[in-house]
């Protein structure tokens, strides 16, 4: 009966905080500075209250709240407006609690894609690396800034920032970093379309040059095995990952390095689409050839490249 009361109490109060909140209204303007032509995509308004980071990287499942529209086309100079009416996690933007917060708008921006298969279509298009949308280059966002929620205000931001390229990692002894540009899917795509391959080499590989070796195609994203030669920011070294049964990267670089390790080659790689920062390797009417990409272009470019045993039984995926 008690639990029942404070049940009833907390949802009277939370009806009452509503009834006297007034919903905001978020209106964006896009400088001309930084986006000159009309403007596609995605804009995502984010709501934080912590003041520690700026809220579009705070973005995840515990994250702040989002609130979304589409653009199309919109304007050099152009505004678009989030209120009530859009969509919102973790509820509309009038069930917010009243009191202080962070926004920030991101824009996922999008291009028109002409396919070979004859559809023309606007989606977000990149280089074929993982990226996330709040933090991908050619994005645009605004500058964080505090606000009162709840008061009913009308409340300006301008989108003035882009976020730059990506940094391709620098080659090391070990690793080697290879962009492959696919003609099959630059055809289906009508742009440059590519595929990132990260190559872990075996110990001896630069003394034995006329040496070629089996290969693992491990489908990750990062360094094969998590392989690392620097051991200050490893945790848990010496011990295995309770949940992924796996060695730290660190401790795994300790074994690729001793004289006993079998010697092969290591590969992982990049390969996302506009729809999702996979590929899986697959064909794919929405996505493209990425299949024939991989097993007709990509490990057959590698194979040649890296000295690797192009038969069936030296490759192990």
């Amino acid at each position: 009966m008690v639990k029942l009361l404070s049940v009833c109490a907390a949802a009277i109060v939370l009806a009452t905080r509503a009834a006297t909140a007034q919903t905001n209204r978020f209106e964006m303007d896009v400088s001309p500075a930084i986006q000159s032509d009309p403007l596609s995509g995605r804009l995502v308004l984010v709501i934080s209250k912590t003041a520690q980071a700026e809220p579009r990287l705070l973005i995840g499942p515990q994250g702040p709240a989002m609130f979304a529209i589409d653009l199309e086309q919109l304007p050099a100079g152009g505004r678009a407006v989030i209120d009530q009416s859009s969509l919102g996690y973790p509820g509309p933007l009038g069930t917010l609690p009243p009191g202080e917060y962070t926004v920030q708008a991101v824009i996922n921006v999008y291009n028109q894609v002409r396919r070979a298969d004859g559809h023309t279509v606007w989606l977000p298009t990149n280089d074929g690396t993982q990226e996330f949308f709040s933090n991908a280059a050619g994005h645009l966002y605004s500058e964080p800034q505090k606000v009162r929620v709840g008061d009913g205000a009308t409340i300006h931001l301008t989108v003035s920032k882009r976020v730059p390229p990506a940094t391709r990692p620098t080659d090391t002894e070990w690793v080697k970093y290879v962009t492959i540009e696919s003609r099959k899917l630059s055809q289906f795509w009508g742009r440059p379309t590519f595929i990132h391959a990260t190559v872990l080499l075996p110990k001896g590989y630069s003394d034995h040059p006329t040496a070629k070796y089996p290969t693992v195609l491990t489908f990750g994203h990062n360094v094969p095995f998590s392989f690392t030669t620097g051991s200050t920011r490893v945790r848990g070294r010496g011990t295995i990952n309770t949940t992924t049964g796996l060695e730290t990267g660190y401790d795994f670089h300790r074994s690729w390095t001793a004289d006993g390790f079998p010697r092969f080659i290591a590969v992982s790689f990049e390969q996302q689409t506009p729809f999702f920062p996979d590929s899986y390797s697959l064909n794919s009417v929405n996505s493209g050839p990425y299949g024939d990409a991989m097993i007709e272009e990509v490990i057959p470019f590698l194979e040649q490249r890296f000295r690797m045993i192009a038969k069936p039984y030296a490759r192990l995926v």
